[in-house]
């Protein structure tokens, strides 16, 4: 297994490392240093959400796909990504909520299936 197909996940890593800096923040600090805890796991999701938006910052102005196409990204599914990482972590939507939006792109994905396949040209 070629373990640099992780580098594909940036976003991904980076929320990661934003839960490590929490749960070692949490772990080691003082108990009257865990009032910024909120603040310190707010920040780094906003920060890791900022650099999602810049293509340059994580390199997914560009296609790619990891472990054998499991694994598929595009400047679009980044996009989406990244606004459903602000809705859930930093304006605290209900999950239900996130998980509609999520969601919604398959009503997309219904109606130019129907099409393609009313055409019968899909085989």
């Amino acid at each position: 297994m070629d373990y640099s197909q992780f580098l594909v996940m940036k976003q991904e890593l980076g929320v990661l490392a934003v839960f490590l800096i929490v749960f070692l923040y949490d772990t080691f600090m003082p108990q009257r240093a865990g009032k910024a805890l909120p603040l310190i796991a707010v920040a780094g999701l906003v920060l890791a959400s900022v650099a999602g938006f810049c293509p340059r910052c994580l390199g997914s102005e560009c296609s790619t796909a990891a472990f054998a196409g499991m694994y598929a990204t595009s400047p679009v599914i980044a996009a989406l990504k990244n606004i459903l990482a602000l809705a859930a972590f930093v304006f605290h939507l209900s999950p239900t909520i996130v998980f509609i939006c999520l969601k919604s792109d398959q009503i997309l994905k219904c109606a130019v299936a129907a099409v393609k396949l009313n055409r019968y040209t899909w085989i």
